[in-house]
């Protein structure tokens, strides 16, 4: 079965970049239309996508921006030994490298999309998908300030953000006839043996 969205690839690369993902998954331990969902939203598969919206700042100095299949922020990138400006210039196949790179500390920690995409937005919360009573805030951030930056996700407009209100924006952010590969409940890529190798052999 074709990945989810891997209509919206260049023809030409859609083998190769599908059996990276698949590799990337099964290494992971994740569902494969996972990542692609994730990629989808965050960066409509563009691995040049730039979020010129909310640029970063450090030292009153803009930073740059949120980059990428999966929207590397500079520290992210900096974290990872590159820049967001290296990885505009990468393509697919080789951006998925550091996809993998970032997700790797969580490997055995995901198992929905939910945590998944938490990793992305908010990795306080994995592990707190069940509680939906579960409000979005930190030492560092307050729960009226996430709820400003992502006034979509804030349902309700309560100044808060719950798990409740995120699992549901992601839902209405996810086509109905893709429900089922995307939310449910396997988390391992169980048939990637021939992609696992074509990602150790690539990495």
């Amino acid at each position: 079965m074709d990945l989810i969205y891997i209509n919206l690839i260049p023809f030409a690369e859609q083998i190769v970049f599908s059996q990276k993902v698949r590799s990337v998954a099964a290494a992971l331990m994740l569902n494969p239309d996972w990542l692609m969902q994730v990629m989808k939203a965050e960066s409509n598969l563009n691995p040049a996508a730039r979020n010129t919206y909310a640029p970063f700042y450090k030292d009153g100095v803009l930073d740059g921006y949120a980059t990428g299949l999966i929207q590397f922020t500079p520290d992210t990138a900096r974290g990872l030994k590159t820049t967001t400006t290296a990885l505009e210039q990468m393509s697919r196949i080789e951006q998925m490298d550091y996809v993998y790179k970032y997700l790797l500390p969580y490997k055995g920690k995901l198992k929905s999309y939910f945590d998944l995409y938490l990793v992305v937005f908010f990795p306080a919360a994995i592990g707190k998908t069940n509680d939906d009573n579960y409000i979005f805030e930190s030492k560092n951030i307050s729960r009226g300030a996430i709820a400003k930056s992502n006034p979509a996700i804030n349902i309700n407009k309560d100044g808060m953000i719950t798990m409740a209100e995120f699992k549901q924006y992601l839902k209405n952010t996810v086509p109905k006839n893709l429900w089922a590969r995307v939310f449910e409940a396997a988390a391992e890529n169980k048939g990637a043996i021939v992609a696992s190798i074509f990602f150790l052999q690539r990495g």
